[in-house]
C-alpha cells in the first residue's frame, strides 16, 4: 500500500512539473482549484525537488574531486544546503503572504506556499547542473531558472486575484525575492561542496 502511494506522489510530482514547465497557464488553474495543504504540499513537491540540488552537488563532489572528499563532509554539506533551501523557501512565503494585503489580495499562507514552490519548481530542477558544473550546462541551468520568474509571473493573478499593475509589482516582488533566495541557497551549497 505504502509503494503504491509513493509510486502516486511520484508520478504526480512528475506530472505537476510536466505541466508546470510545458503548459503553465493551464496548470496554475489546476492548482488554484486543487485542494490542498501546507503539510502536503511540501511532502509531494516542496522537499523531493528541493533535494535535487544538494544530491546533485553531492553526487558531483565526489565525481570531481580528486581525491573524492570525505563522504561524512559531503553528505553533511548536502545536508546544509537542503535544510537551507527549504528555510530559505519557507521565509519568501511568510514574506509573500505578509506584503500580499499591501497590493490588495488577502494574506492567505497557503496561496504563499504554493507560488513559492510551483514557481521555484524549473529553478530546482534546473540544479541537477550541479553533478558536472561546465560552462554550458550552468547557463542552461540559468535559463531554466530564469523560467521560474515566468511561473511565478503567471502565478501571481491566478492565486492571488490581484490584477494589474498591482499584479505586475507584486510579481515582480516575489521574482525579485524568489530569485534572490534560490541563487543564495544554490551559491551556499556550491560553497559548501566546494570547500
Amino acid at each position: 500500500m505504502a509503494g503504491r502511494a509513493r509510486d502516486t506522489d511520484r508520478k504526480h510530482l512528475a506530472g505537476r512539473v510536466g505541466a508546470l514547465l510545458y503548459s503553465p497557464r493551464a496548470e496554475w488553474s489546476r492548482i488554484d482549484a486543487t485542494p490542498a495543504t501546507i503539510g502536503d504540499l511540501y511532502l509531494s513537491h516542496i522537499l523531493p525537488l528541493v533535494a535535487i540540488g544538494p544530491v546533485a552537488g553531492l553526487v558531483g563532489a565526489q565525481l570531481r574531486a580528486l581525491p573524492p572528499l570525505p563522504l561524512a563532509l559531503a553528505a553533511g554539506a548536502a545536508l546544509a544546503g537542503y535544510a537551507l533551501t527549504l528555510a530559505a523557501t519557507h521565509l519568501l512565503a511568510l514574506v509573500m503572504a505578509a506584503l500580499a494585503p499591501f497590493f490588495g489580495a488577502v494574506r492567505d499562507p497557503l496561496k504563499a506556499i504554493q507560488l513559492v514552490a510551483y514557481g521555484s519548481s524549473a529553478a530546482w530542477l534546473a540544479r541537477i547542473v550541479l553533478v558536472w558544473p561546465v560552462l554550458p550546462l550552468l547557463i542552461l541551468g540559468m535559463i531554466v531558472s530564469l523560467y521560474s520568474a515566468w511561473l511565478l509571473w503567471l502565478g501571481v493573478p491566478r492565486l492571488t486575484g490581484i490584477s494589474g499593475v498591482r499584479a505586475a509589482l507584486f510579481s515582480l516582488v516575489a521574482i525579485a525575492g524568489t530569485l534572490a533566495l534560490n541563487l543564495g541557497a544554490a551559491l551556499a551549497v556550491r560553497a559548501l561542496f566546494a570547500g
